[in-house]
C-alpha cells in the first residue's frame, strides 16, 4: 500500500501518488490558467463517473449569526446574490445554500468564537436532486486529491491563499450536471466530524425548509 495523507480537520484520507501531485500542481496555478489546465479536463471526466448521494430524505442545518433582522424561518434562506461576497464553493454574486449535517458543524463553520447562532433545519429529498458524493471513500484518487487541495485553501496557512481553485471545482461539479455536492466540513477535528451540503441552485429553499418547526432561535454551546 502506498503513502496516504489523512487530514485532522476533515478526516479525508487521500493517497499520495501521481494524482495527488498533479492536483497539487494544478491547484497552485495562476488564476488565468486554472480552468484550461490539462488537469481540469481530467477533473471533468472523472466527475462524470462520480457517485451520488443515495435516494433518501435527510435533515441538514443552516446557521446564521444572531441578527435583529432574523425573526423566523423566512429569514434563514440563502442570501440574495447582490450581497454575496463569495466563499469556498461560490463566487461573488453567486448565491448557494450551505448546509451542515450537525449543529456542531454549523457552529464551527460560522461561530468559531462561540457567538450565538440561529439554526434552521432543512429536509433534503435526494430522490429529486442529483448530489455528487465527494465525501465518499469511493471517490477517485485524483478527485480526492483535488478536493483535499480545495479544503486546505485559506485554512490555517495551508494551501492556496484564496478560494479560486475551490470555486472552480464547484463550477466543474455544477457543469457536470449535479445540483450540489456533499463534502467534508473543513473546520472539524477528531472529536467532531461533519459534512457540508452545497446546493448550487437554491430556488427551492422554502420547499426544503422545515419552517417554524425547524427554527431553533438563538443557540449557543
Amino acid at each position: 500500500m502506498g503513502a496516504q495523507l489523512t487530514r485532522g480537520n476533515t478526516g479525508r484520507t487521500t493517497p499520495v501518488g501521481d494524482g495527488y501531485y498533479e492536483a497539487e500542481r494544478w491547484s497552485q496555478r495562476p488564476a488565468v490558467a486554472l480552468a484550461d489546465d490539462v488537469a481540469a479536463e481530467r477533473c471533468r471526466r472523472e466527475l462524470c463517473t462520480c457517485g451520488t448521494v443515495a435516494r433518501d430524505v435527510r435533515s441538514f442545518i443552516r446557521g446564521r449569526l444572531v441578527d435583529s433582522s432574523i425573526r423566523s424561518w423566512r429569514d434563514m434562506g440563502p442570501p440574495p446574490a447582490a450581497r454575496v461576497c463569495g466563499g469556498r464553493y461560490n463566487r461573488p454574486a453567486q448565491s448557494v445554500l450551505y448546509l451542515a449535517t450537525t449543529p456542531e458543524g454549523v457552529r464551527l463553520e460560522i461561530a468559531g468564537s462561540g457567538a450565538p447562532v440561529f439554526l434552521q433545519v432543512y429536509r433534503i429529498d435526494f430522490g429529486t436532486l442529483r448530489i455528487a458524493d465527494l465525501a465518499a471513500t469511493s471517490v477517485t484518487e485524483f478527485l480526492k486529491a483535488a478536493f483535499d487541495q480545495a479544503e486546505m485553501s485559506m485554512y490555517a496557512n495551508f494551501g492556496r491563499p484564496d478560494y479560486l481553485f475551490s470555486q472552480l471545482l464547484a463550477e466543474l461539479v455544477s457543469d457536470a450536471g449535479y445540483d450540489g455536492m456533499l463534502v467534508p466540513g473543513v473546520r472539524g477535528h477528531h472529536r467532531c466530524r461533519y459534512e457540508n451540503l452545497v446546493l448550487f441552485r437554491p430556488d427551492g429553499w422554502q420547499e426544503w425548509s422545515a419552517r417554524e418547526g425547524g427554527f431553533n432561535g438563538a443557540s449557543q454551546e
